[in-house]
């Protein structure tokens, strides 16, 4: 009976040894989180900017008219 559970625990060591070596290979060719966002992102404001850009220039054109209006008619 000794045998045996020499020869288990034998097997159970050899498959998480090999368990982490596949996870250290796998982890090496893995793309950090960070790096994603940051790509996701990126590709978020290229596909957005076309279609808000002028809407958001218009906004701040008005804006900065606004400002320019209030201060030269002293108020």
């Amino acid at each position: 009976m000794t045998r045996l559970y020499s020869l288990l625990l034998a097997a159970w060591l050899a498959e998480g040894d090999a368990r982490r070596r596949l996870t250290r290979n796998r982890e090496r060719g893995d793309i950090p989180g960070w790096v994603m966002i940051a790509i996701m992102s990126a590709a978020v404001v290229v596909v957005l900017i076309p279609l808000v850009g002028p809407a958001i220039a218009h906004a701040f054109t008005n804006a900065i008219d606004n400002v320019s209006n209030t201060q030269s008619n002293g108020g």
